[in-house]
């Protein structure tokens, strides 16, 4: 017994697609808190629509990596479960990644 399979080469070029921009994304990658939370993903996950007001919203000193990073875990957690449906900015950041991956793998 024989099956025609119609369209399997268009299968097969979206699979070797897929498998490239997998590729693509191996290793560490640097990506920009603007690019990993945009409008759309705040908007749904906060009570703001954009990054910068949600962050400004915070009353923590943002005003560098390194004033960013003195702020204790614990409180910006926080400040995370009180401003947004997460947690903790763990919880966020990793929802941010998967939408990430899976919008840069096509």
């Amino acid at each position: 017994m024989k099956f025609e399979i119609r369209g399997s080469d268009e299968l097969v070029r979206k699979l070797e697609d897929l498998g490239q921009a997998a590729e693509s994304l191996q290793g560490e990658h640097s990506v920009s808190l603007d690019t990993l939370f945009p409008d759309e993903f705040i908007s749904d996950h906060t009570d703001f629509t954009t990054l910068e007001d949600f962050l400004a919203s915070s009353e923590f000193d943002l005003s560098s990596q390194e004033a960013f990073e003195a702020i204790p875990d614990k409180e910006w957690d926080e400040f995370v479960k009180s401003a947004s449906d997460f947690s903790s900015w763990q919880e966020m950041m990793e929802s941010a990644v998967v939408l990430w991956v899976s919008s840069n793998l096509g």
